[in-house]
């Protein structure tokens, strides 16, 4: 018996055996003892595989221990592979640690003992029970045994496969387990046992795992039912009825894993295994290939269908491209060709306007000559106009210098009479009033009749300063007149 555990601290049990040796039951018995292995939604689908109506086996797990496995390029459902503990090097560790140390904190929350289970650490368990004690736990084992016949018809049953088959996935599990559990403190529980003296086994149990849990409570959980007896056909060689018996007594089947450990080390099976595991290896890396060859190939003529299939709707496309633009040059030539006739015409008519605009024009210059004809008369008219007038303005500033020297002379006569009527008849002072009265109604006649010929004077000067300012008005209007019309012909011939 091994060593009991000291009360306190964190406790971890590994459930180890092969598929169908009763690791679901007993794990039942574990958890009844006080071991959490974890929430029960996140176990596998009892749904899936009804065989079981509770695994006790996280999903997570299962996992976790088909990537490890896979590592050393096995597959656990093969049953073909064989591990040892010099295959889980300190890179190997290194490697799984973290994923280990997650799942625990992941799945266990909170709990201070907790339990693992999964046929699998079989052959990973050397790896697991180094995590487990670098995440400070005390690491307890309890190995799983049954009767080998009832194990293989179970899994025969299960599986579909023929019963070789399933004696490989029995055997190679508990070879598999006795390699990797030497020198590993453990107990053996037998499943047929459990069955027969529940209460006994449980005890023992309890005691390997220091529970404080009542014994007789957990063994309630084992039913005489649960022991399905293997199919009565089936014969059990002389080897499996000894490695059967081996396996139901505690003691012996502890011994019995000793035993076997030492001879599979004697034996060099080992150094076979890892033979094998490196031609698998090998032999699935070729595989692999080869499918990869044939996925590329089968890829390849899929890109080329594919290829073939786009230059098809290229093509088609390129045609039909081809046929619209046929369509389209032959609509645009007739555009083109109507436009033409169209420029013809609008030629032409240009022309019949430029011609028209010709004969116009010659018909403007000559009016435009007539017009600068009847100019030249009615300038030289003006011209004629304006001589008289210089003339008659000459004649009348002549004449009004004679009235101004007759009016002075006249003045200078009156001043002499008045001077001589003054000394002759200095006397007579009425006479003289009458004289003076008369000369100075004559002088006011005398200077209106000046002041009207000044005014006529003044008004005939204004009327022929109008004539001229007229006169030059009509000749800037006519010659700017002559010069854009000038102007406009010019434009018109050079268009």
């Amino acid at each position: 018996m091994s060593k009991r555990i000291a009360a306190g601290g964190r406790t971890a049990v590994m459930v180890v055996g092969p598929p169908r040796s009763g690791t679901s039951a007993i794990s039942g018995v574990i958890e009844a003892l006080g071991f959490s292995f974890g929430s029960h939604e996140r176990f596998v689908d009892p749904k899936i595989y009804a065989y079981n109506p509770i695994f006790y086996e996280l999903e997570s797990l299962n996992r976790l221990n088909d990537r490890i496995i896979e590592s050393f390029g096995c597959i656990f459902n093969d049953h073909d592979c064989l591990l040892a503990p010099s295959d889980y090097t300190d890179e190997v560790f290194e490697r799984f640690f973290g994923e280990i140390r997650d799942l625990v904190a992941t799945e266990f929350v909170g709990a201070e003992a907790i339990g693992l289970k999964d046929t699998r650490f079989c052959l990973t368990a050397p790896l697991w029970i180094r995590a487990l004690k670098a995440l400070g736990y005390e690491v307890r084992v309890v190995c799983t045994a049954r009767n080998v016949l009832a194990s293989l018809d179970s899994n025969s049953r299960i599986s579909g496969r023929d019963f070789r088959h399933s004696q490989r996935i029995v055997i190679l599990g508990y070879v598999a387990a006795a390699c990797n559990l030497v020198n590993i403190d453990k107990i053996c529980i037998n499943f047929d046992m459990l069955v027969e003296t529940p209460v006994a086994e449980v005890k023992r149990l309890a005691l390997y795992l220091n529970s404080r849990r009542s014994p007789e409570a957990a063994a309630k959980l084992i039913r005489a039912e649960l022991n399905r007896s293997a199919d009565p056909d089936l014969k059990m060689t002389p080897a499996l009825a000894e490695i059967s018996a081996a396996l139901r007594d505690g003691a012996a089947a502890e011994a019995f894993f000793l035993r076997l450990g030492d001879l599979i080390e004697a034996s060099g099976l080992m150094s076979i295994a890892e033979e094998a595991r490196e031609l698998r290896a090998a032999v699935r890396q070729k595989d692999e290939r080869i499918d990869k060859i044939l996925h590329d190939a089968e890829a390849l003529q899929h890109h080329n269908n594919n290829l073939e299939a786009g230059l098809r709707c290229i093509v088609k496309d390129k045609d039909l491209h081809i046929e619209k633009l046929g369509a389209d040059l032959d609509a645009r030539l007739a555009r083109i060709l109507e436009l033409e006739g169209d420029l013809r015409d609008a030629v032409a008519a240009k022309d019949l306007h430029i011609e028209k605009l010709g004969a116009d024009l010659d018909v403007r210059l000559a009016r435009i000559l007539e017009l600068e004809s009847e100019l030249r008369n009615v300038v030289a008219a003006k011209d004629s106009h304006i001589e008289k007038l210089d003339i008659e303005i000459i004649k009348a500033s002549e004449r009004f210098l004679s009235l101004q020297r007759e009016f002075h002379e006249s003045i200078a006569a009156k001043d002499d009479h008045i001077r001589k009527l003054t000394a002759a008849h200095a006397v007579d002072a009425e006479s003289h009033r009458s004289a003076a009265a008369e000369l100075k109604a004559s002088i006011e006649s005398r200077d209106a009749a000046l002041e009207k010929l000044s005014l006529d004077h003044q008004l005939a000067k204004d009327e022929l300063q109008r004539t001229i300012d007229e006169f030059e008005e009509l000749k800037s209007a006519v010659r700017a007149s002559l010069a854009f019309k000038v102007f406009g012909l010019r434009n018109k011939r050079t268009l």
